[in-house]
């Protein structure tokens, strides 16, 4: 974006503003014009923008492992009305698991920032570096691959489908 009325970055604090010698700055989200019409699509698997919040992953990952001890992997899930929701993916299915994450997102949480949607992985996709493939979880989450936790019917595994980013 350019302009002559363009904020000159954050007041007293850092953060995504990014101003290019072009004078075209950004905040990183990614979008689509199609004709009249805008869609931000957010931050890729940094981020995730909800009802026009700007949600951190890493800093909901980090308060619910913080508290609870548990891993836990943050995603956005389309939503036709609020563009994302946040959601949680967890690969331990134990009874506890859910009970004790959610708590912790209802009291280390804001509102807007805790996940609405919870799902359980029974193994988790990996890029041909080894890491989290987050790409791969939000589009399984998004397509409905992924079963919610708490529910008797187990996905289907997802390492050994040699779908390597």
């Amino acid at each position: 974006m350019s302009s002559p009325y363009l904020s000159q970055g954050y007041v007293g604090a850092d953060g995504p503003f990014v101003r290019g010698e072009d004078g075209f700055a950004t905040v990183g989200d990614h979008g689509s014009l199609r004709g009249d019409l805008l869609t931000v699509a957010g931050r890729g698997t940094e981020a995730v923008v909800t009802a026009g919040v700007t949600v951190l992953v890493a800093d909901v990952e980090h308060e619910l492992r913080r508290a609870t001890g548990e891993e836990v992997f943050v995603v956005g899930v389309p939503h036709p009305r609020l563009g994302a929701v946040v959601a949680a993916i967890l690969p331990d299915r134990g009874p506890g698991a859910l009970v004790r994450v959610r708590a912790a997102a209802r009291e280390g949480l804001p509102a807007a920032h805790r996940p609405r949607r919870w799902f359980h992985v029974s193994s988790l996709p990996l890029t041909a570096a080894g890491k989290v493939d987050r790409v791969a979880l939000a589009e399984l989450a998004a397509s409905g691959r992924l079963g919610p936790v708490g529910s008797e019917s187990t996905p289907p595994a997802i390492g050994d489908a040699g779908e390597r980013r």
